[in-house]
């Protein structure tokens, strides 16, 4: 705790008004900082900090009620800090300049938008409540949301692209905090800016060599959510866009509402050789348009299937024999995500062994779940409708590997998972109840799983699932 005197000293200019006497009030939370031997670091360490915050922070008030509360006056940086470890759950990408500025608390404006500052303090404050089990004052979130909003209301001063990556960061506060609503409100946002401004996805520079090379940019200072330049930033940002436009189809079955061109883009840009998996926003993207490929391609056969995560997906297949399946109507599909299936796992290794990026390869991992989701589905309907053995085995096999890479996720980098993995373990789960009850029944001995095996894969499954809940926003 921050000694009484220096507490004294702070309080004793709360309440000054003008800066003029804001200045003062900081000279003399100084002073009385250097009269501190030790705040649980060194004194060299602690007014870094002290600048730090009273840089940052919209009010004395607020800054001395977080140094007269707990000492930290580290936490603005903190939080920063917890929103930069945690990008690749929104799919942050921005050049390693900007990337500084948000992690120094650059307010000026000359590298990146302010209200970028303020939206790392916010969302950082969820993970940092998360990470340390201490709930940030709530007056010091409030504070900055209010600064948020202020700066919101001039879309003037914004660009384009700016608008577009605010629209985003706000939808990921309040998804954390579990207000999807108003998250979608946010999306709709983003969404009018994409059609207003007429934004396209570009293919990127073939001459990224040396470098400019992705995998050499994988490998500086902020990993995978470091752009190589201005074009790939608003290119990862509509690639986020439309994943957000997948997920809300599969999982909550809402219209899309992104323009047509940019599926095409889409199309063009995953084409386009060689395709690197490094880069985590645009593979992610891959992953949800994949498996909203695969259940838009099944459900075309079935009558009363969706293809939203609303309904028992695997229970509609099951009670529609489609015989107008068959396997030349997916096998090109089929060949596209067993090879992005492939190539996610093989970045998930380099991202643990040659970049030493965690973060990064749980992010390809979770890639790997959700294209193995997309081929357990389109293996099941194969089954259902042709009674085809091998697609049966296919079916199981898929869905214990889903529960096995799933199982070994670190489990204090759940928080970088979103709603997607949840379909995901979902599908494994009626395929595997599926399977049993199968067996239960069954008197012939080709089985792709032995029947003792089963529950523990389901109880597996029930582990990740509870590890989950302890998480915003699942819990």
């Amino acid at each position: 705790m921050v000694p009484s005197a220096a507490t004294v000293s702070f309080q004793s200019v709360a309440h000054a008004q003008g800066e003029d006497l804001w200045v003062a009030c900081y000279m003399k939370a100084t002073y009385a900082f250097r009269a501190v031997d030790k705040i649980g670091k060194t004194l060299g360490m602690c007014l870094p900090l002290l600048r730090l915050c009273a840089w940052d922070n919209p009010s004395p008030t607020t800054f001395f009620r977080f140094i007269t509360l707990s000492g930290s006056a580290q936490t603005p940086f903190s939080s920063r800090s917890e929103f930069l470890s945690h990008g690749g759950y929104f799919c942050l990408r921005m050049m390693p300049e900007k990337l500084d500025a948000i992690a120094r608390g650059d307010l000026s404006g000359r590298i990146v938008h302010p209200s970028f500052v303020h939206f790392a303090h916010i969302i950082g404050c969820v993970y940092y409540r998360d990470d340390n089990g201490q709930r940030v004052p709530s007056d010091f979130e409030a504070s900055y949301y209010q600064l948020v909003m202020r700066y919101l209301e001039d879309k003037e001063s914004f660009t384009p692209v700016e608008f577009l990556q605010t629209c985003i960061f706000l939808g990921t506060y309040r998804y954390l905090n579990n207000q999807f609503d108003t998250a979608w409100d946010c999306g709709t946002k983003a969404y009018d800016m994409i059609i207003n401004a007429d934004m396209h996805i570009t293919l990127p520079s073939t001459d990224c060599t040396g470098s400019h090379s992705p995998q050499n940019v994988a490998r500086g200072r902020y990993g995978h959510i470091q752009a190589l330049d201005e074009a790939e930033e608003q290119r990862s940002l509509l690639c986020y866009a439309m994943h957000g436009d997948f997920c809300a189809i599969l999982i909550w079955d809402r219209p899309v509402v992104l323009p047509p061109h940019l599926d095409d883009e889409l199309r063009s840009l995953l084409s386009h050789t060689p395709f690197d998996y490094t880069q985590t926003v645009i593979t992610r993207t891959m992953s949800t348009w994949l498996l909203h490929e695969a259940r838009f391609s099944v459900s075309q056969g079935i009558p009363s299937a969706s293809g939203n995560g609303s309904k028992s997906w695997l229970m509609e297949l099951k009670a529609y024999d489609n015989t107008g399946i068959s396997y030349e109507m997916y096998s090109g599909l089929i060949e596209r995500i067993e090879r992005h299936v492939t190539e996610s796992k093989l970045a998930a290794t380099k991202f643990d062994l040659v970049y030493k990026d965690q973060s990064g390869s749980v992010s390809r991992k979770l890639d790997a779940v959700m294209g193995l989701t997309a081929l357990t589905e389109i293996h099941l309907a194969l089954y259902s409708a042709l009674n085809h053995e091998e697609s049966r085995r296919q079916t199981v096999k898929t869905a214990i590997e889903i529960i096995s890479i799933s199982d070994g996720l670190p489990k204090d980098k759940y928080d970088l998972l979103d709603h997607m993995v949840l379909l995901s373990w979902r599908t494994a789960r009626e395929v595997l109840e599926q399977e049993q009850a199968r067996l239960l029944g069954a008197n012939a001995d080709d089985t792709s799983v032995y029947p003792g095996t089963i529950p523990s894969l389901l109880m597996t499954l029930r582990g990740c699932v509870r590890c989950l809940r302890a998480v915003a926003p699942f819990g």
